[in-house]
């Protein structure tokens, strides 16, 4: 075919020119196009809440559940619960002044939340949950069980996991007014039944089976253990001060038949145990060649469910008996031989300052360690008294969550966990 020039450039030359500068010039209308209608979308807002706490330390509902050495939320992430023991719901009910010495509603929740707090331990008493022993009516019986039920929903509400604690019990017909050396076997089973049944359905609730079991004071034998797993016959002398010293007699209920209760019960919750020694998980350990033998993780209850979390106290007193990293590490290295998590149901210390409990919450940190600290209470002291543990362990000046000036250890604990709260 003959083609037609101009001045040396064909027409078909021209015409392929034409066509890219065409698709050039559509190709630039539509990104313009595109660019002009984005720039008149409105952009989305960053997110700027705290959804977690030190690797996803804060859950993102309340839900717990354990799998091996960790706890777990309910998006599968690895949760540490990091948070306050809530005073009051085991005392001011048995005498008779209240369910609680705190309001237990939203606003004191949310004070809690802005502490970044995910977890708080609820502690209860036997005789007002079951309204025997002559607990006051207006405080016990169905009134209290109802008050708890309120105070967990508003827990649970907030993002807050609620930790069920049997703190106060007492056999036959004493009253529930502080703490005995082990649960009894007259109550303390049907307690747990009831509770388990009643919060079976309630997934952001873990129990605790007992605070803080003493058989054997600070030297526990073989008997103590296997009494704290199966119960016995118990004649420890006791530490309450309206009955201090006096030896009674009587039925314990033990660890596997707390646990028994309330798989029973249809609750399927993670379980809390604490050992002999005040809930110092490993007792009086005995050293092998290689490796320290924990009596609790030799003589744990059986779970078919396998949702037991070892729960460990530690203050920085005699009364804690497990105070350096060295024993904080047996503990550790127990549970992790064991294949279960630690959650630390109460710690702080008692001498006017908050260094005992930066140096624990930093080692816990390290070691992903949950911990609890005692108490979210209101501080009525005018000041600090080295031992006096209403002044060095109350957190709180008010029930909206401003630190106490008494003491450091409010306003240390609150700093700490902003400072590890992912942004």
């Amino acid at each position: 075919m003959k083609r037609l020039t101009n001045h040396g450039f064909t027409l078909l030359e021209g015409l392929s020119v034409l066509l890219v500068i065409a698709v050039v010039l559509g190709v630039g209308w539509f990104v313009w196009g595109r660019q002009r209608n984005n720039q008149n979308q409105p952009k989305p807002k960053p997110n700027t809440s705290v959804t977690s706490i030190s690797n996803t330390s804060v859950a993102s509902s309340s839900s717990i559940k354990v799998s091996g050495t960790h706890l777990l939320n309910t998006a599968g992430q690895t949760v540490r619960l990091l948070g306050v023991d809530a005073a009051g719901t085991e005392s001011s009910c048995i005498s008779d002044t209240g369910i609680s010495p705190g309001p237990l509603n939203s606003s004191e929740a949310q004070g809690m939340r802005a502490w970044h707090i995910n977890a708080v331990r609820v502690p209860l008493n036997e005789d007002c949950w079951l309204g025997i022993n002559g607990a006051p009516a207006a405080y016990s019986g169905a009134n209290y069980r109802n008050a708890i039920k309120n105070w967990v929903s508003v827990l649970n509400s907030a993002g807050i996991t609620a930790i069920l604690d049997l703190h106060w019990a007492a056999p036959g017909s004493y009253k529930a007014t502080g703490q005995w050396p082990m649960a009894d076997a007259d109550h303390s089973p049907t307690f747990w039944s009831q509770v388990a049944a009643a919060y079976a359905s309630t997934p952001g609730v873990i129990f605790d089976a007992f605070n803080e079991p003493y058989l054997g004071g600070h030297s526990p034998t073989t008997a103590d253990w296997s009494c704290w797993i199966n119960g016995c016959e118990n004649t420890t002398p006791l530490t309450l001060t309206r009955l201090k010293g006096k030896v009674i007699t009587y039925q314990t209920a033990g660890m596997q038949q707390l646990v028994d209760a309330i798989r029973s019960a249809g609750a399927r919750q993670p379980i809390m145990v604490g050992g002999l020694q005040y809930a110092r998980p490993c007792g009086v350990s005995v050293a092998s060649a290689t490796t320290v033998i924990c009596p609790e993780m030799q003589n744990l209850p059986k779970d078919p469910l396998r949702q037991l979390i070892i729960s460990f106290h530690t203050y920085n007193d005699p009364h804690s008996a497990c105070t350096t990293v060295t024993c904080w590490n047996e503990v550790l290295n127990g549970a992790k031989a064991a294949n279960i998590p630690i959650v630390t149901g109460e710690f702080g210390e008692t001498d006017c300052s908050a260094d005992y409990m930066n140096s624990y919450m930093n080692w816990a940190d390290q070691n992903g360690v949950s911990y609890l600290v005692w108490t979210w209470s209101v501080n009525t002291s005018t000041s600090c008294i080295v031992g006096n543990q209403p002044s060095n362990h109350e957190l709180i000046a008010d029930w909206g969550g401003t630190p106490t000036s008494v003491s450091p250890d409010g306003s240390a604990f609150k700093s700490h966990l902003a400072s590890i709260a992912s942004p």
